[in-house]
């Protein structure tokens, strides 16, 4: 059963009171799936206002519901949204601990790749905000494989992104510029500017820390002039990272007998 069409008229989204008009629908019918279905979608509008405590609250009702009906599919999508919501409240192991058994769920069904997928990069993020840098490179790892099992170019680079900044904070710069540079042929291949810009600054930057200026700024010099393309004021980050690293270049070989 959906949400009718003429309860939101003049937007493209349901708003939260037409989500609360389907729901006292669904429990009149007694359309307990409809009526899981719409307690999870009220607890992402509440986690779109910042308001996780009051999501986990329909999440849970939600959660009851489908354990109740033998929902597996629903159950799993549950799951993953309590444990999202725990980790905007700062819970990192509760948040961990539910997206691990939406994983479970997902695998028991021959999980899709995507949902699973986004799961990984989930838990992979929260160990890298944690600090926990080696489970969080494992977590982006299983992450990559499904986004190229999928073909998504995009999450594959911007993971890729994510694994090249573990590896950076693991002190392990070739691992780091190994992935950076595959995410940067990708941000190239889809023609993402900002992505482009932020990947030459992040090679450029690891080059500068094993002592190749003349390699930073080889990759930064063309970002550089592409950002300024479409920067009217002030100059932007790869603009000033250059400059910095023609003076270092500079300061150096005044210093060369």
């Amino acid at each position: 059963m959906a949400i009718p069409s003429d309860t939101a008229p003049d937007s493209e989204e349901p708003t939260l009171d037409d989500y609360e008009r389907a729901l006292q629908m669904y429990r009149a019918s007694g359309d307990r799936e409809g009526e899981a279905e719409t307690l999870n979608k009220i607890g992402w509008v509440y986690c779109d206002l910042e308001n996780p405590q009051q999501a986990l609250n329909y999440f849970e009702q939600a959660l009851t519901l489908g354990q109740a009906i033998s929902d597996w599919d629903g159950e799993a999508k549950i799951l993953k949204n309590i444990g999202t919501a725990y980790y905007h409240l700062g819970e990192r192991s509760r948040a961990i601990n539910y997206l691990e058994q939406a994983l479970r769920h997902y695998q028991a069904v021959e999980a899709r790749s995507r949902e699973v997928a986004e799961i990984f990069d989930l838990i992979g993020f929260i160990y890298e905000f944690a600090g926990d840098e080696r489970q969080a490179f494992e977590a982006y790892q299983q992450a990559l494989t499904r986004y190229r099992a999928l073909g998504d170019q995009r999450k594959e680079a911007y993971t890729l992104t994510d694994l090249g900044d573990v590896c950076d904070s693991l002190d392990e710069q070739a691992q780091a510029l190994g992935y950076y540079q595959q995410a940067l042929t990708l941000y190239r291949t889809l023609d993402d500017r900002f992505y482009t810009i932020d990947t030459c600054i992040k090679i450029g930057k690891i080059y500068r820390q094993l002592g190749k200026l003349d390699d930073a700024i080889s990759y930064i010099t063309p970002c550089a002039e592409l950002e300024q393309q479409f920067i009217n004021h002030d100059r932007g980050d790869a603009q000033v990272a250059l400059a910095q690293w023609q003076r270092e270049r500079d300061h150096d070989s005044t210093l060369l007998p």
